[in-house]
C-alpha cells in the first residue's frame, strides 16, 4: 500500500498548531523567570553597556581574565530592546523565547520539505517544550537552533541564497567577545541542539517507519492509522519524560539562592561607588551593575592559587564568597585576612553555599601612611606602641583603616585576654563626641597565644558618619578589658598620671563644593603655610564683607595658628577685622596635611559710620599665645614688614 500524499490537507492541519509553537515556548518563558546561566549574565552586563553607549565591555578588571561573552550579536540584540526601556533580563528572555518558537516553527518547515509535514508537526511540538533548551534561556542558542534548522529547510527547497544567510547568521551568533577567545564548547550549546536533531528524527523516523510497515503490508492499518498511532505513541512518551524533567527543573531552580544573591548585588551597588571594581560571580556582578572581575579558568583545586596571586598583585575593591572549597581555601591564607576584612554576611539555613559574605579591601598598614610613634602602656597587660591612619583624607560615609602596633608585656598573664579599643571621632569646634567604635582585640591571633614581648600589628575599619561635615576631626583611643566598665588606665610616656585615654591623630573631611570667583595667589606665611586663592568682593555696601582663603601646607605642623583678615585705610589704620581658627573652628593648622586644600571664611562686620573711600583687606596669621605673627613671603619674593599679604583694594561707596 502506498502512502496517500495529502500535503495540502495536511498542511492546513498544522496551522492549527501555529498559537501552540508561538504561546507554549512565552508562556514556559515567563514561567521560567530570571533563572538565567552564569554565561548569559555576561552577556547580558555587555548588552546593557552597550545600550548605554559604553561599547563593547565588560574587559577586563585589573589583571583578571575578561569575560568571555558567547553571542556578542544577541547581546547587540538586546541592548537595542534595552535602549526602549526594557530591563535587560526580560529583554533577553523575549528575544530567546521567539528564538523559541522560530527554531519549533523551522523544525516544522523541514518536516514539510522532506514530505514529511505530521512528524515535523509532532517534532515541533515537541521541542516547543524541551527542557533542554530552557535551561539557556535568555542567550543566543535557542536562535542558534532556530537557524540551523532553517538553513536545513532552504536547502531542502533550493533556496541557495537565503539557505546561506541563515547559516552566516547562525555561525555569527557562536562568535564569542573579546576577540581571540575560544570559541564556545560544545557543551555551552550541544545539548539544546542535539536534543532539536533527536526530536525531529524521532518524529520524522516514526513518519518514515509508518510508511515502511504500510507499504510493504506488514500491519493491517491503513497509512493514515498507522502513522497517527507511531506519532501518538513517540509524542506521548518523549512528551511524558519531557514534562517530567521540566517539573524536575521547575522544583530544582535556585529560588532562595537567587534571592539572596539579589540582596547581595542590591547592597553592593548601594555601598559601592560607580568606579569601584568587585569580584564575584557573574549574576551578582550584573545586577549590582558594578565593573566585574571574572574567576580565573582553573582547576577547583588551583582556583584559591591563582585569584590569591591576581589579588596580591592587583587587588579588588570589594569581592563576594560563598562557602564553597576554592573560597575556603582563599579565606583561610593570611594574606587574605590582612588584606579584605568581612563587611556583611548574607546567611540561609536552607542553602550549602550560605553564608555569601562581602567584603572590601584595607588598605595594607605599610601603605597606612606615617607610623606614629607613642609610648602608652596600661600596666601588666599591653603597651601601645605606635599608630597609623589612612587615609587621612576621607568623605562622609567612607571609611578609614586604623592600625595598632602593641606588645604583650614581659611576663604576664592577664594579657592573655581579649579587650575592647573604644576610638571616639571628637568635633574640633566644641570637642562633642561625633561617633565611637568599639572593636574587639586582639584578632589576628588568640590571646592565649599572645607570648610575652610580642608585638603585633592590629588593623580594623573605622566607617565615618553620612552626615559628617567638612572639618578636621581627632581621634581618641580608650582601652577597655572585659572584667568591668571601667576603662584601663593609661600612662603616657612614662608619666606617672594615667589617663583614660590618648589622642590617635587628625582626619580631614574635604569641603566638596569649589568657591565661586576664586583668584590664584602665591603667597606664604611661616616655613609651611601657603595662601593659594581667595574670593572678596571690590565694594562694601552692605555692612558684612565676606572673605573665603584657600590655604595649604607642604608639611605638618604642631601649632595651632590664628587667620586674621584686616581691612585698613589709606593710613593703614585698622577699621575693621576677623580673626579665628580656620574654617570657623573646623580646620586647625595642626590637623593640616599636605597636599589637602583647606577652605576658610571670614565675614567682616563694618563700622556703620565707615567714611566711603579705598581700603586695603590684608591677611596673615599669628601665634594665640604670643601674638607674634609668620613672617609673610609675597609672589615676587618680598617679605612686607606688617608680615601680611595684601589681597586687593576694595571701595567703599
Amino acid at each position: 500500500m502506498k502512502r496517500s500524499r495529502t500535503a495540502p490537507h495536511s498542511t492546513r492541519k498544522t496551522k492549527l498548531i501555529w498559537p501552540v509553537l508561538i504561546l507554549v515556548p512565552i508562556l514556559l518563558t515567563l514561567a521560567w523567570g530570571q533563572h538565567l546561566s552564569a554565561e548569559v549574565y555576561t552577556l547580558l552586563s555587555l548588552a546593557r553597556n552597550m545600550a548605554a553607549g559604553a561599547g563593547l565591555t565588560p574587559g577586563s578588571v585589573g589583571h583578571f581574565p575578561a569575560p568571555v561573552v558567547q553571542g556578542p550579536l544577541f547581546a547587540f540584540l538586546v541592548s537595542i530592546a534595552v535602549r526602549f526601556g526594557l530591563e535587560p533580563a526580560w529583554a533577553a528572555l523575549i528575544l530567546s523565547a521567539a528564538g523559541w518558537s522560530v527554531a519549533a516553527f523551522a523544525l516544522l518547515a523541514t518536516g514539510q520539505s522532506l514530505q514529511r509535514p505530521r512528524g515535523g508537526m509532532v517534532a515541533a511540538l515537541l521541542l516547543c517544550f524541551n527542557p533542554a533548551i530552557i535551561t539557556t534561556l535568555g542567550g543566543p542558542v535557542a536562535w542558534l537552533i532556530a537557524l540551523g534548522w532553517l538553513t536545513v529547510a532552504l536547502l531542502l527547497r533550493r533556496h541557495l541564497i537565503a539557505s546561506a544567510v541563515t547559516f552566516l547568521l547562525s555561525a555569527a551568533l557562536l562568535i564569542p567577545w573579546p576577540p581571540g577567545s575560544s570559541w564556545p564548547s560544545v557543551s555551552y550549546y550541544g545539548s539544546a541542539i542535539a536534543w532539536s536533531i533527536l526530536l525531529f528524527a524521532a518524529g520524522v523516523g516514526a513518519d518514515w517507519l509508518a510508511e515502511q510497515l504500510v507499504s510493504r503490508d506488514l500491519v493491517r492499518l491503513s497509512f493514515s492509522q498507522m502513522e497517527t498511532s507511531l506519532l501518538v505513541t513517540v509524542f506521548l512518551l518523549i512528551g511524558s519524560w519531557q514534562g517530567i524533567r521540566l517539573w524536575q527543573l521547575t522544583q530544582g531552580r535556585p529560588e532562595i539562592l537567587w534571592q539572596l544573591e539579589a540582596e547581595v548585588a542590591s547592597w553592593l551597588h548601594t555601598e559601592m561607588g560607580p568606579a569601584e571594581t568587585l569580584l564575584a560571580n557573574e549574576r551578582i556582578g550584573h545586577l549590582a551593575r558594578r565593573p566585574t572581575a571574572s574567576l580565573p579558568d582553573l582547576h577547583q583545586l588551583e582556583t584559591a592559587t591563582g585569584t590569591l596571586e591576581l589579588l596580591q598583585a592587583h587587588p579588588i575593591d570589594y569581592l563576594v564568597t560563598t562557602n564553597d572549597l576554592p573560597w575556603q581555601q582563599l579565606r583561610e591564607s593570611v594574606w587574605f585576612r590582612l588584606a579584605y576584612e568581612p563587611l556583611k554576611q548574607f546567611n540561609s539555613p536552607y542553602l550549602p553555599q550560605a553564608p555569601i559574605t562581602a567584603w572590601a579591601y584595607r588598605m595594607p598598614v605599610d601603605e597606612l601612611g606615617q607610623r606614629h610613634a607613642i609610648n602608652a602602656r596600661v600596666p601588666d597587660r599591653l603597651w601601645l606602641l605606635g599608630y597609623q591612619i589612612g587615609p587621612e583624607q576621607v568623605r562622609a560615609g567612607e571609611s578609614v583603616q586604623m592600625a595598632l602596633t602593641m606588645q604583650a608585656p614581659q611576663a604576664t598573664v592577664q594579657s592573655h585576654t581579649t579587650f575592647k579599643a573604644i576610638v571616639r571621632l571628637l568635633s574640633q569646634v566644641d570637642n562633642s563626641t561625633i561617633e565611637e567604635w568599639r572593636i574587639d582585640l586582639p584578632q589576628s591571633i588568640s590571646p592565649e597565644n599572645w607570648q610575652a614581648g610580642e608585638v603585633i600589628v592590629e588593623q580594623f575599619p573605622l566607617a565615618m558618619p553620612e552626615d559628617l561635615e567638612a572639618g578636621v576631626y581627632l581621634l581618641n583611643l580608650s582601652l577597655l578589658g572585659p572584667e568591668s566598665e571601667n576603662l584601663w588606665p593609661i600612662s603616657l610616656d612614662n608619666d606617672f598620671n594615667q589617663l583614660d585615654r590618648v589622642p590617635t591623630g587628625y582626619i580631614i573631611v574635604p569641603w566638596e563644593e569649589d568657591p565661586e570667583n576664586i583668584e590664584a595667589i602665591e603667597a606664604g606665611f611661616g616655613a609651611a603655610i601657603q595662601l593659594v586663592g581667595f574670593a572678596a568682593s571690590e565694594k562694601v555696601a552692605d555692612g558684612v564683607l565676606d572673605v573665603t582663603l584657600q590655604w595649604q601646607t607642604q608639611h605638618a605642623m604642631e601649632e595651632d595658628y590664628v587667620v586674621f583678615v584686616h581691612l585698613v585705610d589709606s593710613s593703614g589704620q585698622l577699621v575693621a577685622n576677623h580673626d579665628g581658627i580656620p574654617g570657623n573652628g573646623r580646620f586647625p593648622t595642626r590637623a593640616w596635611q599636605p597636599g589637602v586644600t583647606i577652605p576658610d571664611t571670614h565675614s567682616i562686620s563694618l563700622p556703620p559710620d565707615l567714611p566711603a573711600g579705598e581700603y586695603k583687606l590684608k591677611v596673615g596669621l599669628y601665634a594665640p599665645d604670643t601674638g607674634q605673627r609668620l613672617a609673610a613671603t609675597a609672589a615676587d619674593g618680598t617679605a612686607p614688614e606688617d608680615k601680611s599679604i595684601l589681597l586687593k583694594e576694595i571701595s567703599r561707596p
